[in-house]
Formats: structure tokens, C-alpha cells, sequence
């Protein structure tokens, strides 16, 4: 059972407590309400953060394919007006969706850390989703980052073959 120097800490920084909420400070069974109401935020949380996370490959591919379109059909007119570089836009954009995808990646990373660590103090021995899926997330991530590379690879690609 829990005594009333327990705390809750994060990740953060090891072994010092962001906010020292003691078992005294809870009415009982409010510290168990509490912990699951902040589990559902969270995962809430991570699947607003999925979602866009995919909804970023879309817009990136989507654009990609609506600059390469214009530019091709609008060559003559482009090269005119000295658009030249234009053809490292869907690049450049496929880059700058990427890189929002990792920061709200890293977030989740974030978020899953603490998550595990409060279904491990909340499961009683038991394995929870969290700790059911952990092994399993760095090949995701890998395949994810392998992604967005191809992307950005194939848009300089197309960009260098038809500027040229």
C-alpha cells in the first residue's frame, strides 16, 4: 500500500519529483480516478498526434504531386519566369511535413515513456497495452523515418530530372 511520501514523478529527471503530491493529499480511490482520467487524456493525446502524423504524408504527397503537375504542364511559362528552383518545392515541403511528423513522433515517444511507467504502478504485476507493445515500436518508427526519406528522396529526384 501506498504511504504518504509517495510522489509523482516523471521521466523527466530521474528521481525528482515534478510535483510532489503526497497519498494524504488524495481522498480515497481519488488518486486511482485521477491516474485513469490522465491515461484516457493521453492516449487521446497520442491518437490526435497519429492522426496528424498521417495526415502530414498526405498533404506532403498531395502537394508534391499538385507542384509537379503545375510545373509540368506550365514548363514553358515557368522557365520564363525564372521558376527554375520551383522544382525543389515538393523537396523542400515534403521536408518540412517530415519534420512535423518527427517532433509530434518524439512527443508520443514522450508520452508513451510515461504511460508505460503509470500502467506499471497502476497494472499490479500485470501487463498492460503499454508494455504489450514496447518491443514493437522502434521498427514502426524506423519504417516511418524510412518513409518520409523515400519521399523526400523521389521528390529531389523528380525535381532534379525535370529542371534539367
Amino acid at each position: 500500500m501506498a504511504t504518504n511520501t509517495d510522489t509523482v514523478t516523471s521521466q523527466a529527471k530521474p528521481n525528482e519529483p515534478i510535483v510532489a503530491i503526497r497519498d494524504a493529499d488524495f481522498v480515497p480511490g481519488q488518486r486511482v480516478t485521477f491516474h485513469i482520467e490522465e491515461f484516457k487524456a493521453l492516449k487521446t493525446e497520442i491518437g490526435e498526434l497519429v492522426k496528424a502524423s498521417l495526415a502530414n504524408v498526405q498533404y506532403a504527397l498531395l502537394m508534391s504531386g499538385g507542384i509537379f503537375t503545375w510545373l509540368i504542364t506550365h514548363k514553358d511559362s515557368a522557365e520564363k519566369s525564372g521558376l527554375e528552383l520551383a522544382w525543389y518545392l515538393p523537396a523542400v515541403i515534403s521536408v518540412f511535413f517530415g519534420v512535423l511528423s518527427a517532433v509530434g513522433y518524439v512527443r508520443i515517444g514522450t508520452m508513451a515513456v510515461y504511460l508505460l511507467e503509470l500502467e506499471r504502478n497502476m497494472a499490479c504485476g500485470r501487463r498492460g497495452w503499454e508494455s504489450y507493445f514496447q518491443p514493437q515500436t522502434s521498427w514502426f518508427g524506423g519504417i516511418y523515418g524510412l518513409a518520409w526519406l523515400a519521399l523526400i528522396v523521389v521528390d529531389a529526384f523528380i525535381g532534379w530530372r525535370l529542371a534539367t
